[in-house]
Parts: structure tokens; C-alpha cells; sequence
């Protein structure tokens, strides 16, 4: 991730004519998608919009959903053990609880049923869910205020005049669509 920071720098600081600082997106995809998170809650001001597709935005989650066990087993050499062993090198590779705390940019996740190698509890905010109808199709624009004890969220975009329902979850629940 903080090589993605120095590319992106240098390529500013490089080419200023043809870079407009003040307007960086980042997309990823599967573990590029959890790249996009990590710039999201570690540089939240650097970029405008973070995309990120079928991205990891729990590694120990990951690790424990059995999702990919040639990727466990190249996170344990990486991290120097499974998640009860480091949970501290985890616990930093955990965007979920960082997430709240980045509101400089837009940050869009994607999904579908047929992505099978990441569960869909990896793109899941810890505090509540957006479904635009059943997830397939349009998109919604939610704002959201976390300083209570239950989220406040409401829709302030519709464009298609989809359904949008929001609902409350815990960390990694999946509400059945």
C-alpha cells in the first residue's frame, strides 16, 4: 500500500502537467480492491474515489472464511502466522474498524453471487448494509452519521427509483437478500 502512495506521489511530482493532484481515483480488484481500502482509511485524503471490486477489506477474516487456502497460506509466510498467532498484524490489516474514520473521498464496493473466492462479509460496513434492490443493478447514494449509538442513514439518491434498504448488521453479518 505505501508503494502505491510513493507511485502516486512520484508520478505527481513528475508529471504536473499532466496530473491533477487534486483529483486521484484509485480502483482494484480481489486483493487490488483490498489495496483501494487500505489507501481509503491510510491516506484518506489523497484520493477522491476508492473503487473497490470483490476487495479484502479483512484479512483475518479472509484467513478464517477458508476462502482461498493457497492465499492463507501465503499470508502466514507473509505475516508470520494465522490470525490467533499475530492478531495484532492482522488487527492492522482489518479496514472494517478503520473505515469509519475516513470521510475524505467516495468509497464504492461491488460484489456478485458468482464471486466465490470472497465472501460478500468482506465488503460489509460494520454498522449497517445498503442493498439497492437485490443487488445487481443501479446504485444508491447514502449519508450517514455513526456518532450515536445506532447509525443514521438515509438515502439522498436513487437515480433509477430502485428500492434501497438499509439495515443495521454486526461486524461481518450478511443479511439474506
Amino acid at each position: 500500500v505505501h508503494d502505491i502512495l510513493d507511485a502516486v506521489l512520484a508520478a505527481v511530482a513528475r508529471f504536473p502537467a499532466e496530473i491533477d493532484a487534486h483529483n486521484l481515483n484509485i480502483v482494484g480488484y480481489s486483493g487490488g480492491g483490498g489495496n483501494a481500502i487500505a489507501c481509503m482509511v491510510r491516506f484518506p485524503d489523497l484520493f477522491q474515489t476508492y473503487v473497490s471490486f470483490f476487495g479484502i477489506s479483512d484479512y483475518a477474516g479472509w484467513h478464517r472464511s477458508g476462502g482461498r487456502p493457497d492465499c492463507n497460506q501465503w499470508m502466514e509466510e507473509a505475516l508470520g502466522g494465522t490470525p490467533e498467532q499475530r492478531p495484532a498484524v492482522y488487527a492492522a490489516r482489518d479496514f472494517i474498524v478503520a473505515a469509519g474514520n475516513a470521510r475524505g473521498g467516495k468509497l464504492h464496493f461491488f460484489w456478485d453471487e458468482e464471486e466465490t473466492m470472497c465472501p460478500p462479509a468482506m465488503i460489509v460496513v460494520r454498522r449497517f448494509q445498503v442493498w439497492v434492490e437485490d443487488g445487481r443493478r443501479g446504485w444508491a447514494t447514502v449519508d450517514y452519521d455513526l456518532a450515536g449509538t445506532t447509525p443514521n442513514v438515509h438515502v439522498v439518491d436513487s437515480p433509477y427509483g430502485l428500492a434501497v434498504r438499509i439495515a443495521p448488521t454486526s461486524r461481518l453479518t450478511v443479511l439474506p437478500v
